[in-house]
């Protein structure tokens, strides 16, 4: 799901709009191909109407303020539904550690990065596709908290999209078969 989604939202964002409504909905999986509907896309220079928010929609829609930093609080709040079917999480202050432990690593501080109050500290859509290739960088806002408070980093090579496919591990390389 992520690789495929994230390529979507990426080619929304080159040609110059925000999809502004990235959410289970309004994403279509069909054999080997996903599709992501369309009807919301905005130009990224246009603020778009005040309007009421669900769960998925950034915190500063309401205001009508649309950038591509908030199809990334969408991406998380997506993954987030997608890993636990559970969109009430979604709804819970952030804060450190207000992630369930339900939630495995690497997702888990993907979704912590793009859940991001400040638009300015959310990863962006290129360092995501840069961690489902295995590449480690620029880290994102969460991952560089955890450097400057000493905790473990993640591990080298995420390996992001075997693992969505089924085809590693969630442990990954060398974990133990199941």
């Amino acid at each position: 799901l992520l690789p495929p989604l994230l390529d979507a939202v990426s080619y929304v964002h080159n040609k110059g709009f925000v999809h502004s409504r990235v959410k289970p909905s309004n994403i279509l999986a069909v054999a080997n191909t996903l599709k992501l509907s369309a009807d919301q896309i905005t130009p990224v220079s246009e603020t778009g109407s005040v309007r009421r928010r669900d769960v998925y929609d950034a915190p500063e829609t309401a205001a009508g303020v649309l950038t591509p930093a908030s199809d990334v609080w969408s991406l998380g709040a997506t993954l987030i539904a997608a890993i636990t079917q559970n969109v009430s999480l979604i709804e819970q202050p952030a804060g450190k550690g207000s992630l369930p432990e339900s939630i495995p690593e690497p997702y888990r501080a993907i979704v912590r990065d793009c859940l991001q109050l400040d638009p300015k500290r959310r990863t962006s859509v290129p360092q995501l596709q840069a961690r489902a290739a295995g590449s480690q960088e620029e880290p994102g806002a969460a991952q560089q908290e955890r450097r400057a408070e000493g905790q473990p980093e993640e591990p080298e090579g995420l390996r992001l999209e075997r693992q969505v496919r089924g085809q590693e591990p969630r442990g990954g390389a060398g974990a133990a078969p199941k």
